[in-house]
């Protein structure tokens, strides 16, 4: 018998060991330390009956009873502690004599807390007209939740967080407070596994996959899709970066739900490029880009200046400069023709080094300054020395406005007050702070995608297409993030005063071929390259198509006069003007009334 309650001590001892393991581990509940404890605080009963020849049919049950008073604090261990010697052992009953019933609270107030969150669910379900459900809890997700609880009535929307932790300390403790200020519901189940959405059919629910895991990301949107496609109406939105994203949801058998993926780096770019457009300072219809700082948003931001710039009359350049070789050759092997193609220079320069004077002043006719490193500080201090070293080489003459990407609202309000001693302003813009990007208007509402489906319509493409594919979406969203810029080519304000521009078959002409020229530059940033006419008569035959989208290839990306050559050997396949099609795409801005 000796032998068997010294064996029950051991399994005692690592049963509430692995409890602890297991909870520090997952960090979701105390559950597991709650259970680990109980195993060991009845193997202890049942060690001390062991010992003490009490080996009879009740051993259990009078073993469990211990085990329930000492976690109703209602039970003296004094009588298993005055037969142990060892002062180790001595320590670790008292230890678990002292936290049973420590645990038995803390998950009752859970316990509790969950019932409380449970009624709460069921009123805002009520009330509520729209659902927005998060993945999880984070920075990003809890300033959506905070802009939609000022943007709109509180009694209108219910937001919910899944995947909520049990146990909550550091930053995640701020997150939680700031959520529950907001109104929302904290839920412990992951977002495909919230079943009371079954019963939400009448209300419009909004599913945000906002986690850092973007793999996961796309895994619980094609989870919530299977569940919900064809009996709620609604979004999936999925934050991800990942080349086989926009694959993998466009293939996904779509019904009721939209799927929309949410790309952080073209929303920062497309926010700047549209606030502060590339001609704001361009001189002489000359526009000349510097960004310092191949990142990703860097590239991102050379990939869409390069078809944003494309106006007409106008004549653009692009300069990029960065420490790293491997950020330029990444950027060549994804848009293989785009440095081909257009005025883009790529240089290796020491960015932390006297390098960068050279850089400014060999650039010294740069009209847009863009500085987008990889971390806030480097991109702060690189910009302060890119402003001094224009006072330095060109002291009292222009100096182009300076674009800083800080992603600290803290810092981002801080560069853009920056004044020295002396009462110099240094005049930076900061931008794709996490404050301006993670907002309703800017994920939920896009004004762009509404324009974008707006003129998807009105050139006659089947309306079904829009939802479906990403490419069309993506193209659409492009042409209309344009507008201005084809208004400010035009030297005109409003569309009324384009449609009386373009009146003139000159300049109808001319801004058709300048949107031509864009609509390549464009596809050039996705990573098309041109197909030739042999290819043409292969793809039309093979799948009835224009284009390969596995092999990247696209048979207009050739000049605007070869087009009509193109529609003729397209005609015995396809009704397809695409002359026409750049054309409409004009007369499009013209026929609005804003």
């Amino acid at each position: 018998m000796e032998y068997l309650a010294d064996l029950s001590i051991i399994v005692s001892i690592t049963c509430f060991l692995a409890g602890c393991v297991y909870t520090g581990y997952k960090r979701k509940s105390l559950n597991p330390l709650l259970f680990g404890t109980a195993v060991a605080v009845f193997l202890i009963f049942v060690s001390f009956r062991l010992n003490n020849d009490q080996v009879n049919p009740s051993i259990i049950s009078a073993s469990l009873f211990n085990t329930f008073r000492v976690f109703l604090f209602n039970e003296d261990l004094s009588f298993v502690l005055d037969g142990i010697s060892d002062q180790r052992l001595h320590l670790y009953i008292s230890t678990l004599y002292v936290i049973a019933p420590v645990l038995l609270l803390g998950s009752l107030i859970a316990y509790l807390m969950e019932l409380s969150s449970r009624i709460r669910l069921f009123f805002m379900r009520v009330r509520s007209r729209e659902i927005f459900v998060f993945s999880e809890i984070n920075e990003k997700s809890v300033l959506l939740a905070e802009d939609l609880n000022r943007s709109r009535q509180q009694k209108e929307i219910c937001c919910v967080f899944a995947a909520a932790p049990e146990i909550i300390e550091g930053e995640l403790y701020d997150l939680v407070d700031r959520a529950k200020k907001c109104r929302a519901l904290m839920q412990k189940n992951s977002i495909s596994e919230l079943r009371w959405i079954k019963s939400m059919k009448k209300k419009n629910v909004n599913w945000v996959m906002i986690s850092e895991d973007q793999m996961l990301n796309l895994q619980q949107a094609i989870a919530v899709n299977e569940l919900y496609k064809s009996s709620h109406n609604g979004a999936v939105y999925v934050f991800s970066e990942q080349p086989e994203a926009e694959m993998l949801l466009d293939t996904m058998e779509k019904d009721k739900l939209k799927i929309r993926r949410v790309s952080d780096r073209q929303s920062i770019v497309f926010k700047l490029f549209t606030e502060h457009p590339l001609y704001d300072t361009g001189e002489n219809k000359s526009i000349h880009v510097l960004i310092v700082g191949a990142s990703d948003i860097g590239l991102e931001c050379i990939k869409t200046a390069a078809w944003c710039g494309q106006m007409a009359g106008y004549k653009l350049k692009i300069t990029c400069a960065d420490n790293n070789q491997a950020a330029f050759e990444k950027l060549k092997l994804s848009c293989p023709e785009l440095l081909e193609a257009y005025d883009i220079e790529l240089r290796i320069t020491n960015l932390d080094s006297p390098d960068l004077w050279d850089l400014i002043y060999e650039n010294i006719s740069a009209t847009y300054i863009v500085v987008a490193r990889t971390s806030d500080d480097s991109n702060s201090q690189t910009a302060i020395n890119i402003r001094s070293g224009y006072e330095r080489i060109n002291f009292n003459g222009r100096i182009p406005r300076i674009h800083v990407l800080i992603g600290s609202p803290e810092k981002s309000d801080l560069v853009s007050n920056l004044i020295n001693g002396q009462k110099q302003r240094y005049g930076f813009t900061p931008f794709g702070s996490n404050q301006e990007l993670y907002r309703s208007d800017v994920i939920f509402n896009n004004k762009w995608e509404s324009l974008a489906y707006e003129m998807h319509n009105w050139l006659g493409y089947d309306a079904v297409d829009f939802d479906a594919m990403e490419y069309n979406r993506k193209a659409s969203i492009a042409a209309v993030v344009h507008m201005q810029y084809k208004l400010r080519s035009a030297g005109v304000k409003s569309s009324q005063d384009y449609a009386r521009y373009i009146e003139n078959p000159v300049n109808l002409d001319n801004q058709a071929r300048a949107e031509h020229e864009r609509w390549n530059a464009y596809m050039r940033s996705e990573g098309y390259i041109r197909a030739s006419l042999l290819e043409a008569e292969q793809y039309l035959q093979a799948m009835n198509n224009h284009k390969n989208v596995m092999a990247l290839k696209h048979l207009c990306l050739i000049g605007f006069d070869e087009l009509d050559k193109l529609t003729e050997i397209v005609k015995p396949y396809k009704n397809i003007d695409f002359k026409e099609q750049d054309i409409l795409s004009v007369k499009w801005l013209a026929s609005r009334t804003v």
